[in-house]
């Protein structure tokens, strides 16, 4: 990403692209998996743990918390799944993570997300 994006423009394509692959929209670790890939991409932190306490701190709840609702949301998308390629039980936080600011990256170089305001 370039320093042309900022956190909650970066938030808002991670969010249309999780809405893509079914992410439900009513679990909080909707909202953290959208904020965890946009940090990945504006912040580029060493440690996922850097990620998940920006979080944490944020929204006044533990670390703990955090991770749990990101591995529920991810688990609980069928799409989000067969995007990394890999059966639920491998899946890691981490590594959907990567893959969807990967992803988040390519549909802003091209354009495919909706223009944010």
């Amino acid at each position: 990403m370039t320093a042309a994006y900022d956190f909650d423009t970066v938030t808002q394509l991670a969010e249309y692209v999780l809405l893509s692959y079914d992410v439900p929209t009513h679990l909080i670790g909707f909202t953290y998996l959208k904020e965890a890939v946009a940090y990945k991409l504006v912040c580029s932190p060493r440690s996922f743990n850097v990620i998940y306490r920006f979080i944490a701190d944020k929204h006044k709840t533990t670390q703990g918390s955090v991770m749990r609702d990101i591995s529920y949301a991810i688990e609980h998308s069928q799409k989000l799944c067969e995007f990394v390629s890999l059966p639920q039980s491998q899946l890691f936080r981490s590594r959907v993570i990567s893959n969807l600011a990967i992803h988040v990256k390519a549909a802003s170089l091209k354009d495919v997300a909706p223009k944010v305001i």
